[in-house]
């Protein structure tokens, strides 16, 4: 029996999302460093995307996320479902800064810009 890595970016990010949960829960002043907020210059503003709140909140993200990204990054390749999320991360970190001044934390963004994708991208299979 072998396993194959068939979506890179899918499982890299869930992995990297599942450590930085446990490292957070076992330090959790390392949580400032995860957390967007709200402010241009802070280096969370990137690294948001990887924290969660608790086990319950990663999970929720994690259902959608590995339901419909693998679908996503074999449509249009590692290198542009990689690009995705990060503009996805940077657009939400900085309308947050500039409209509402809190911390987010999460991968609810991408699961958004996921659920759009894919509702986009199976429309357009189906004519």
């Amino acid at each position: 029996m072998r396993i194959t890595y068939n979506s890179p970016v899918v499982l890299t990010y869930a992995f990297a999302s599942l450590a930085v949960l446990g490292l957070t829960a076992l330090a959790p002043g390392l949580m400032g460093l995860f957390a967007s907020s709200g402010n241009l210059a802070d280096p969370g503003n990137i690294l948001y995307i990887f924290a969660h709140a608790n086990l319950m909140h990663f999970a929720a993200n994690m259902m959608l996320f590995l339901l419909l990204a693998p679908l996503i990054e074999e449509k249009y390749g590692s290198p542009w479902f990689l690009l995705m999320i990060a503009a996805t991360a940077i657009a939400t970190s900085v309308l947050n800064a500039v409209f509402f001044h809190s911390g987010i934390i999460g991968a609810s963004g991408i699961v958004f810009m996921l659920i759009i994708l894919s509702s986009i991208t199976t429309a357009g299979a189906s004519r």
